[in-house]
Parts: C-alpha cells; sequence; structure tokens
C-alpha cells in the first residue's frame, strides 16, 4: 500500500513537472529583440485593434543622440522619416512605425494626444521608442506580463 501511495506521488510529481516545464522555459527566454538601439526588453506592450506596440525607455537625456543611431538603420531598412505629428521623429513603414522622442519634453498619451507635465514637476528628458508591429512586438502578451513581474522591468 506504501509503495502503490509513494509510486502516484512520483507519477503526479513527473506530470506537472512535464506540464509546468514549457511556461518556466517561456518565462526564463529573454524578450524579442527589437532594432540595435533599444535595449533588450520593452517596458511596456500592448495591442490596439490589430496593431501591437512596444514602448522602451532608452536612457535619460535628450533624444538627439539616439536619434541619431536610429536614423540611419531604419531608413536602410526602408522606413520613410514622417513628420506628420511634430516634436516626434516618427518612421513609417507599411502598418510599421517607429517613434524616437523626448518623453520629457513632449509627453503623449497612447492616443497620440498632448500630455502637459503638472504644475510643480520639472520635465525630465528621457530617450524612449514606441515600435509598432516591428520586432520586439510579437511576444505573447500574457508572457510578456509574467516576464515583467517576474524580472522587475
Amino acid at each position: 500500500m506504501k509503495r502503490a501511495r509513494w509510486l502516484g506521488w512520483v507519477i503526479g510529481f513527473s506530470i506537472l513537472s512535464l506540464a509546468f516545464a514549457p511556461m518556466v522555459a517561456l518565462l526564463a527566454t529573454p524578450a524579442e529583440r527589437s532594432y540595435a538601439f533599444v535595449p533588450d526588453h520593452p517596458v511596456d506592450l500592448w495591442q490596439d485593434g490589430s496593431d501591437r506596440w512596444a514602448y522602451y525607455f532608452v536612457h535619460l537625456g535628450d533624444s538627439s543622440k539616439l536619434l541619431k543611431q536610429a536614423k540611419p538603420i531604419l531608413l536602410a531598412e526602408g522606413f520613410k522619416e514622417n513628420g506628420s505629428r511634430a516634436s516626434w521623429n516618427r518612421f513609417t513603414k507599411g502598418d510599421q512605425e517607429v517613434i524616437v522622442y523626448d518623453s520629457g519634453v513632449n509627453a503623449f498619451d497612447r492616443s497620440g494626444k498632448r500630455s502637459p507635465m503638472p504644475k510643480g514637476i520639472e520635465a525630465t528628458h528621457t530617450q524612449c521608442v514606441l515600435v509598432k508591429n516591428g520586432p520586439g512586438t510579437h511576444d505573447s502578451l500574457e508572457f510578456f506580463k509574467a516576464k515583467k513581474l517576474l524580472h522587475g522591468w
């Protein structure tokens, strides 16, 4: 009787281990890489209709240096500079879009409307990148949220 109970525990544990192994492996794998001028993982990932967006915090400081790195890479990949939203450095190619911007100076919400800094709060220059439907946007939203929680992004 004891042997049967012990064998049941071993079999049950083995089945649970096999079921959770793929989830643990997915959580441990790094986030999909985006462009060479952004860090290794997005800070946020969301879906808007059929579009997938990734938000990257790059560094504190003015975004002009980041733009100098990003522009030749994006133009070489066939992106066109799009000046339709002044103060944002937008690059578009089909349904893909890359925005390089300074969030401390020109803060916008996800719908693209200007979001002014509250009075008494000093604007901090923060280099940011938004990527729509490009590299770094294809991870599962659920696993991204779990990775973000687990890794403290």
